[in-house]
């Protein structure tokens, strides 16, 4: 792709992320957050509607709470993102530096074949998968990448980079043909990484946090994947600790061939019920948040 093909925006915002791949994490990463919480500062003094949403969805997932309590959860969120964006330019020197540190690494340990890793869009999601591709293993995503033309290469290169730590790994782009790629990878022995926070025809289809969801989206695709091959499901995820300072939790395996015994819509409710728990937890940290609309119903 040259820069003849974006318009005079897209190229003013690729210089922009150029610029940015010259900094350094910290510098790159609070550039962001002072852009993200100027323009949440923005929404808030213009009320979007989404605002107001917001504050309803607080509300009713976590009780009563002041305007001023719930608008410092969205400033906080606002930082967060701008953070994330920042540091799409540099994601891959997070590779052995100070700013990324792992828990749980020794949950992949002793698994009877290469694990679904299950993961949200929570604190530096695209670096949810750091945690085997920054130690050799290479990981293929399930991308959604039906982005503008700035936004798709910047993910795509953004990634590529990241995943030249660990090569083997693929972008496996979301649409008809996705199974069939996946149950490729599945069939060589490949970890596979799925996003069960799912944002569709516009529509969250995970968590459920108290709708009524159907048995579709990526819970159920994780769980059909992982009783068809007998592949473990580790959980893993992203959490923003201080600034550019994440934490990747990797957590106990929540599913094991021959040691767990559950149906498939047993296991996609475990899937959903351990994102919601990460969700309700760094709320102020998940990409879907203001996405969320509660009362909205799904199609039959």
């Amino acid at each position: 792709m040259s820069d003849h093909d974006l318009t005079w925006v897209e190229r003013i915002q690729w210089r922009v992320h150029l610029l940015f791949r010259k900094m350094p994490i910290p510098v790159a990463s609070g550039a962001g957050a002072v852009i993200g919480r100027m323009a949440m500062h923005w929404h808030l003094l213009n009320r979007r509607k989404w605002v107001q949403r917001f504050h309803a969805n607080w509300r009713m997932l976590f009780g009563e709470a002041s305007t001023r309590e719930i608008n410092k959860c969205l400033l906080r969120y606002g930082e967060y993102t701008g953070r994330t964006y920042g540091e799409y330019a540099v994601n891959e020197r997070f590779f052995k530096s100070p700013y990324l540190r792992f828990t749980g690494l020794e949950h992949f340990e002793n698994l009877p074949r290469p694990p679904i890793l299950l993961t949200a869009h929570t604190g530096n999601y695209e670096l949810a998968a750091s945690c085997l591709a920054f130690n050799g293993t290479p990981v293929s995503t399930i991308s959604d990448l039906s982005l503008a033309t700035i936004d798709r290469r910047v993910a795509v290169e953004s990634r590529k980079r990241c995943f030249a730590h660990a090569p083997g790994g693929h972008m496996i782009e979301a649409g008809p043909s996705t199974m069939r790629h996946v149950v490729e990878e599945m069939k060589h022995g490949r970890v596979i990484v799925v996003y069960c926070d799912e944002w569709k025809d516009g529509l969250l289809w995970g968590p459920a946090l108290g709708r009524s969801v159907p048995m579709k989206g990526n819970r159920v695709l994780a769980a059909k994947l992982a009783l068809k091959f007998n592949a473990p499901i580790v959980p893993t995820r992203i959490r923003r600790e201080n600034g550019c300072r994440l934490h990747s939790i990797v957590e106990p395996p929540l599913y094991i061939p021959d040691r767990d015994s559950c149906s498939l819509d047993e296991l996609a409710a475990n899937i959903d019920a351990k994102v919601e728990a990460w969700v309700r937890e760094d709320f102020d940290q998940w990409y879907w948040a203001p996405k969320l609309v509660m009362e909205r119903q799904f199609p039959a």
